[in-house]
């Protein structure tokens, strides 16, 4: 499965639809070719760290389909190697941390709990923090490896 449409399920544009994009192998000529019958907001590259980023397809994309909105989930570490030129382009970045341990999260303890990113050593230090009870929690019971229940596979 390469590519699949369906309705975004998580995060910011959830309930958006969604044109998803699960190999580098995908070209921009690909996305065009779907675009006239299938009616998607967001384009969707690495949904669930389910592929490599083809980057070059990305920036096409984004000069093809100004007005949609463009995603790509990567490995936080994988962000760190995004070509300066790709990070003016506006874009939505989903940097997915993955530990066995974090389904122990959902059973949420009498305190709170914070996640927080740093970064402190060097000239440009970065630190953000929130409490978990900001993030949303996402039903996965609908989840089928790369899709959800009701996504439709294009190619």
């Amino acid at each position: 499965m390469n590519m699949w449409i369906g309705f975004e399920r998580e995060g910011k544009f959830e309930g958006n639809r969604t044109l998803f994009i699960g190999s580098p192998t995908i070209t921009s000529r690909d996305i065009k070719d779907v675009r006239q019958y299938q009616g998607f907001e967001q384009i969707y590259f690495g949904a669930g760290l389910c592929s490599k980023i083809n980057y070059d397809v990305v920036k096409q994309t984004r000069e093809a389909f100004p007005k949609h909105i463009i995603t790509l989930e990567m490995d936080y570490k994988d962000f760190f190697n995004v070509k300066e030129e790709l990070l003016g382009y506006d874009i939505n970045y989903i940097l997915t941390v993955t530990h066995k341990s974090f389904s122990k999260l959902k059973y949420k303890p009498r305190g709170t709990v914070q996640i927080k990113i740093q970064s402190l050593e060097g000239k440009e230090k970065f630190l953000a923090i929130d409490v978990l009870q900001n993030f949303q929690i996402v039903d996965t019971g609908e989840l089928r490896k790369k899709t959800y229940k009701g996504d439709k596979v294009l190619k």
